[in-house]
This record gives structure tokens, sequence and C-alpha cells, in this order.
């Protein structure tokens, strides 16, 4: 899968999903003593999280500026999408919320990343 690894500014990430609180205060304590474990997975284009909206809202929480992600192309066949609720929702329905004030509640989609490089302790470090 064609990939970049960056580091970009928290703003200019959006988001598709709310988080869990617990699941966010858990998250916060384990960024804290052991680090972050792996990237933020964004829309290279839309920069629309993929994966990772409790990482990015810990970030926030934590005061980060600057934050590592891998950008991906969403549209490749090589993502694929799946909806954990009653109704469907596609790509085109996660860039747009992604892009507007609205959030699906959590949870809501699950993305998988064919050939996706799994070892970024080089990047992370």
């Amino acid at each position: 899968m064609n990939t970049n690894k960056n580091k970009i500014g928290v703003k200019n990430v959006k988001t598709h999903e709310k988080t869990v609180d617990n699941n966010l205060r858990r998250l916060i304590s384990s960024i804290q003593t052991e680090g972050l474990q792996k990237p933020i997975i964004i829309d290279k284009e839309s920069q629309v999280v993929l994966d990772g909206h409790h990482r990015l809202e810990a970030f926030r929480i934590l005061g980060l500026r600057k934050i590592p992600v891998v950008e991906v192309d969403y549209l490749s066949e090589k993502v694929e999408l799946e909806s954990r609720r009653s109704f469907d929702v596609t790509k085109k329905d996660v860039i747009e919320v992604g892009k507007s004030d609205l959030n699906f509640p959590a949870k809501t989609t699950k993305h998988r990343f064919k050939d996706l490089e799994k070892n970024f302790n080089d990047f992370l470090s």
C-alpha cells in the first residue's frame, strides 16, 4: 500500500466518530506510561481520521501540536470499510461527516488496511 508517514498539526486532522470517555482515559494513561504504540491513520486527501480517534483526542488533551500520522489513499481498494451499525456507511459518508461539524457515534466504522506496514517503531520514537 502506498503510504506516507508524516507529522502534522493536530488542528488539521478531522474526525468522523465520537470517542468513549472510559477508553480515552485509559489511553491517555497508557500513552503517558508506555508512549504511543501505533500512529493515527488518515486519508491523505481530506485528512479525516480512519483509525485513531481516541489517540487523536488523547493528543489534543495532552497538548501535542504535531502528531504522527500515516496517510493513505482512502479510495484505494486496499482500504476496506465495515459498518458496525444497523445502517450502511460508505467511504463518501465518512469523508462528508469528517468535513462537517458532525460525528458518527463511537465505533461506527471499522477500517482494514491491506499491505499496511506494521512496524512503526522507528517512526514513533
